[in-house]
């Protein structure tokens, strides 16, 4: 059973809808439904997620013995496949040519340029990091504007979850520890 499952499965369960569950875990609906869509869910929102559904994170983990190893090629794939999108269908929505989509699919190309991403995070209507935290980075290369602005997006993205973080301590959704944990791992990802 896949993760996507497996969450379907807790909100079933839980008799939650999309909307619900968002709002008790502060996320957007947008998130919840990439989730649900296979889309894959971060490690430090896994813990958030199972805190809510009350859940031991490892129960909404893929079935596989092996973790499989996320890459921007499985991502851009999982979410063309999510719409039902041929790599052609894409190419015209997105005006990304269809030999670059290949390219990253097949894992020949491990990163795209800032207008790629946009374009295609537009079209997703996904975070840019959810194409950028895949990318390798570069040492000592120049950094653009676009780039210090995705930054700047990035800081406030961590913000934001640092700011759910301490709601869900208020609301005693999770204990002091768990506080502590998140609050470490989110500020050691900035």
């Amino acid at each position: 059973m896949t993760s996507a499952e497996k969450l379907q499965k807790a909100l079933d369960d839980a008799g939650l809808t999309v909307t619900e569950f968002a709002r008790k875990g502060n996320f957007t609906r947008e998130a919840v439904r990439l989730w649900l869509s296979g889309g894959g869910i971060r490690e430090k929102s896994l813990y958030i997620v199972a805190k809510v559904l009350d859940l031991d994170p490892e129960e909404l983990r893929d079935d596989d013995d092996e973790p499989e190893v996320d890459t921007l090629g499985k991502r851009l794939k999982k979410l063309r496949l999510s719409q039902s999108l041929t790599q052609q269908d894409l190419a015209v929505a997105s005006g990304i040519s269809m030999t670059l989509i290949s390219r990253v699919e097949n894992g020949n190309l491990l990163s795209l340029s800032n207008e790629s991403i946009n374009s295609l995070s537009r079209y997703f209507d996904v975070p840019t990091s959810h194409f950028t935290d895949l990318m390798p980075r570069k040492k000592g290369a120049l950094v653009s504007s676009e780039t210090k602005a995705s930054s700047v997006k990035n800081k406030t993205s961590y913000l934001s979850d640092l700011e759910k973080v301490i709601a869900w301590k208020k609301q005693g959704v999770i204990s002091e520890k768990e506080f502590q944990e998140l609050k470490l791992k989110i500020i050691q990802d900035l």
